[in-house]
C-alpha cells in the first residue's frame, strides 16, 4: 500500500492489510482515526477517576485490535465502526464501575470525630473463584503469547503496560517519535492477539 494513494484505500482493505501487520496499514489508520478516538475518549474521560486520557484511548485501540476482524464494510463504514467501538468501550467502563460500586458493602464512617456516622461505598475488590481462575488462565495465555512476540514488541509493550509509561516517555527513552511509538503499539497488539488466538486453537493454554 503505497502511502501516496493512502486517502483511496477501501476501508475493507485497510482493515485486512492491518490484520497482516502492514505498518502502512496502522500508519494510515491512526491517521484517519486517532482524532475521532481522542475526542471520544475526553468526551468520556472525566467519569474515568484514576486513568489519563492515554489510558483511555489505549482501551479503545485493544477493543478495536481485537474486534476488527469482525468489521464488515457492506454494514457500515470504517469511521462509524471504529466510533462505536470507543464509544461501547467507555460506556462499558461506566457500567462496571457504577455496578461494583452498587454491590460493594457500605462501611461505616466517623465525620472527623464529630460523633456523626454516615457510610461509605468503596468499590468491591473481591472476586468470585471463577472470575480469577479465568484471570488465571488469561494471563498464562497472554504470558505464551508473549513469548511468540518479537523482541523489540515484548520491550514495546513491557514499557506501555508493565511500566506504564505514556507514549511520550516511551518515544524519548527508545529515541523515536511519538507517532510512530503510536503505531508500533498497535501492530504489536495485534501481532500478540493472533498468537493469543494461535495459541487458544492449538489447545496450549491452560
Amino acid at each position: 500500500m503505497r502511502s501516496s494513494h493512502n486517502h483511496a484505500v477501501p476501508d475493507e482493505k485497510l482493515v485486512t492489510e492491518c490484520l497482516s501487520g502492514s505498518q502502512e496499514a496502522w500508519n494510515e489508520f491512526y491517521r484517519r482515526y486517532d482524532g475521532l478516538i481522542r475526542v471520544i475518549a475526553r468526551r468520556y474521560g472525566s467519569t474515568f477517576p484514576g486513568y489519563s486520557d492515554d489510558d483511555v484511548v489505549q482501551t479503545i485501540y485493544l477493543k478495536l485490535v481485537k474486534s476488527m476482524h469482525t468489521y464488515d464494510a457492506g454494514k457500515l463504514p470504517l469511521k462509524a465502526f471504529v466510533g462505536m467501538a470507543a464509544k461501547r468501550v467507555c460506556i462499558d467502563h461506566v457500567r462496571q464501575s457504577l455496578s461494583s460500586c452498587r454491590s460493594a458493602p457500605t462501611s461505616p464512617v466517623d465525620h472527623h470525630g464529630e460523633g456523626e456516622e454516615g457510610t461509605i461505598n468503596p468499590r468491591c475488590r473481591m472476586e468470585r473463584a471463577d472470575a480469577r481462575l479465568e484471570k488465571a488462565q488469561l494471563v498464562s495465555i497472554v504470558a505464551l503469547a508473549l513469548k511468540r512476540l518479537k523482541s523489540a514488541c515484548r520491550e514495546l509493550i513491557r514499557l506501555r503496560f508493565h511500566m506504564d509509561l505514556p507514549y511520550a516517555k516511551i518515544a524519548a527513552t527508545l529515541r523515536q517519535k511519538e507517532h510512530t511509538v503510536n503505531v508500533r503499539t498497535l501492530r504489536c497488539l495485534a501481532e500478540l492477539k493472533a498468537h493469543y488466538d494461535e495459541i487458544v486453537r492449538e489447545g496450549l493454554g491452560p
